[in-house]
């Protein structure tokens, strides 16, 4: 599509929910059609996804609450190409539903995503815990997939106030970080 510059810059979305590989290709035209400069930038589909949950009362913000680290490492990590998503440890209930395992299992079933991370801080350890059981007991219906890597700092169990130290289920490494 032809797209016509107001200013010095312009803001281009892609987006390929079913994953996979494309080209975008770029030509600066004169008024007259000609092409002065070409340029293409070649997207490869994410291999893998990393879910952050907050602690309790923690909610994800632009830029990220100053006292919420888990959503800095976060943001650290999607400014760096990672597909991360970050979570309020409530959107996952203690049975392991909700968005958080929609879109994960959405990323194995219908993106090709083959490794999944999942870390979280308090209650948000907790619904680590929960995630990764979900995930690991359904492996059969929504592909192939490991959990390479899952932590905690200072989790706590929902709904109780006791620490959470179990590894979470299927998780190939994980570290907990506890004071």
């Amino acid at each position: 599509t032809n797209l016509t510059f107001t200013s010095t810059s312009k803001t281009v979305w892609v987006e390929c929910p079913t994953g996979g590989v494309a080209d975008l290709e770029f030509e600066a035209r004169t008024t007259n059609g000609s092409v002065i400069c070409e340029d293409k930038i070649h997207f490869y589909a994410f291999s893998s996804i990393i879910i952050a949950f907050g602690g309790r009362t923690q909610t994800p913000n632009d830029p990220p609450d100053a006292n919420e680290g888990v959503f800095f490492a976060a943001l650290d990590l999607y400014t760096n190409g990672f597909d991360v998503h970050m979570y309020d440890e409530n959107s996952l209930a203690t049975d392991g539903s909700g968005i958080p395992y929609i879109e994960t299992s959405n990323a194995v079933s219908r993106r090709g995503v083959t490794s999944v991370g999942i870390f979280g801080y308090s209650y948000g350890g907790d619904a680590t815990h929960d995630l990764a059981r979900r995930l690991d007991d359904n492996r059969a219906n929504i592909g192939t997939f490991n959990i390479t890597y899952s932590a905690y700092v200072d989790a706590i169990a929902r709904p109780f106030w006791a620490s959470q130290t179990e590894r979470p289920q299927g998780s190939l490494f994980h570290a907990n970080y506890y004071q």
